[in-house]
């Protein structure tokens, strides 16, 4: 009865463990949230529609290094990018 009841426990445990890593994907919210972060760090250089300003801001519209795994990009978002790139 023992070995039930504290098999039960883990079981129920590893569920409510795993199940509240689990979040319903809502596309609508999270492009409100993508689009704060580029109003809070990235519009006033590359402008709202993406075109960079000169040639201090390089382009983001259809960009291709934007397709960098998403921790190198969330890395230039927080920190910043200061090396010369080439855009398309």
């Amino acid at each position: 009865m023992l070995k039930i009841v504290v098999s039960s426990i883990i079981i129920l445990s590893i569920f409510i463990f795993t199940t509240s890593f689990f979040q319903k994907y809502d596309l609508p919210k999270s492009i409100d949230r993508g689009k704060e972060v580029y109003d809070d760090y990235w519009m006033s250089c590359h402008i709202i529609d993406g075109n960079g300003s000169s040639d201090i801001f390089p382009p983001l519209n259809k960009a291709d290094y934007l397709k960098n795994p998403p921790a190198v990009l969330i890395n230039i978002i927080l920190q910043g990018q200061s090396v010369e790139i080439t855009v398309n």
